[in-house]
């Protein structure tokens, strides 16, 4: 392909601002499988990224790795028909992904690598925000049917209480319920809470398998009994629901609900947010409304406005991407400023504003949000928002 340095220049731009389009989205993408281009292209990716964050020029060796993960990423994304739209949109939102994919991951690599001077002025920017990525227990507090309140974080692994016959013991990756319970425990519930940037897992008597996302809460019976097994959630958490065909598993969100029979699924229903979204993994739930019962497949998810009657349904989504909080990956699919602020403030325990006047929609994929200047850096190269410091928080306004 014959192009020049300032043609190159020109798509590489465009795409990162996410406004290529036809055929020049088209080109843009055959200049990846060009290997006279190569060179051209690793220069332009090491001046892309250096230029967006005022850093040092890149080296050959990040130049290199982010180029060959680039045109793996984008391979995968174009060898898959049955998993894509055939239309330049879907294509613009592959890439967009990717590069913010790979740009968030150069971020952790350069800082990673940063000298002292330079981690002390990041640090004196009250910027970072550092998030563990393994089970997070730091003021996970659990609430026994007495009322009484354990913070998790100040006990050891073991039995961490006792009531009506039943033990809950901790584990190194979350809590226990055992399945053996007296009858004096049916009626008895249990509450689990955690803070914001944490989250916690617990098992459940009957086998089932619940992760808390930050900011969330479980109310729960220490022993199932009758026809259902009834839990109330708000915030998020992903579910592995043992199989009882007697007794359908319900997950009660506000004035609706999640049926289910054993499946895998993701609720998410923080109440600073405007609707309730199930996400299905596996098997088969149903959403049950105000305004009736609306059937999931895998792959699908449901919003739903709260007080509302109409459920909406997305289909085709990557559900391993949308349940990445459970190791501690952010994922947008098309979310506007609002939701993605409302995330970041969960998931890193800061406050962050938003200008109304943000209309755009936001895809972008981070494998380890262990840092919030790594995830607002990236999101600042879509050239669609900017992030000002306000107060002792930031506030996202339009870029200019």
């Amino acid at each position: 392909m014959d192009m020049d340095r300032e043609r190159l220049t020109s798509l590489w731009r465009g795409y990162a601002q996410g406004t290529l389009r036809g055929e020049e989205l088209e080109q843009f993408l055959q200049t990846l499988d060009d290997p006279a281009l190569k060179d051209s292209i690793r220069a332009e990716i090491g001046e892309l990224l250096s230029t967006a964050s005022n850093a040092a020029p890149v080296d050959d060796i990040v130049e290199a790795r982010i180029h060959e993960r680039l045109t793996q990423a984008l391979s995968k994304v174009t060898a898959e028909p049955q998993r894509r739209f055939l239309n330049q949109t879907y294509l613009l939102y592959a890439a967009a992904l990717v590069l913010l994919v790979l740009t968030a991951s150069w971020y952790v690599w350069m800082l990673g690598f940063a000298n002292p001077a330079e981690s002390e002025m990041m640090n004196q920017g009250q910027l970072v925000r550092k998030v563990p990525l393994a089970q997070a227990s730091e003021y996970v507090t659990l609430t026994l049917g007495n009322g009484s309140r354990i913070p998790l974080d100040g006990v050891k692994d073991g039995t961490v209480a006792r009531e009506g016959g039943t033990s809950v013991v901790k584990r190194r990756d979350g809590l226990i319920y055992g399945s053996g319970q007296t009858p004096t425990s049916a009626g008895l519930y249990h509450s689990i809470e955690t803070p914001r940037g944490g989250r916690y897992q617990v098992n459940l008597s009957d086998g089932t398998r619940v992760w808390l996302n930050a900011a969330s809460g479980i109310r729960f019976p220490v022993r199932f009994s009758g026809d259902t097994r009834e839990v109330e959630l708000t915030g998020q958490a992903y579910f592995e629901v043992v199989h009882d065909a007697g007794r359908p598993f319900i997950v009660k969100v506000g004035d609706a609900r999640v049926e289910v029979y054993g499946t895998h699924f993701d609720v998410m229903n923080y109440q600073d947010d405007p609707e309730i979204r199930t996400t299905l993994l596996e098997g088969s739930v149903g959403f049950r409304s105000p305004g009736g019962l609306t059937m999931l497949r895998p792959g699908d998810q449901s919003k739903s406005g709260r007080g509302q009657t109409t459920v909406k349904i997305r289909t085709g989504l990557d559900v391993q991407e949308i349940i990445g909080w459970r190791e501690g990956r952010l994922h947008f699919g098309g979310e506007d400023i609002g939701q993605v602020c409302r995330a970041l403030s969960r998931a890193f325990d800061v406050r962050l504003e938003f200008d109304e006047r943000i209309r755009e929609s936001f895809y972008a994929s981070f494998p380890e949000h262990g840092r919030l200047d790594v995830v607002l850096k990236a999101l600042e190269m879509t050239g669609k928002v900017k992030f000002e410091k306000s107060g002792d928080g930031w506030r996202a306004v339009p870029h200019s």
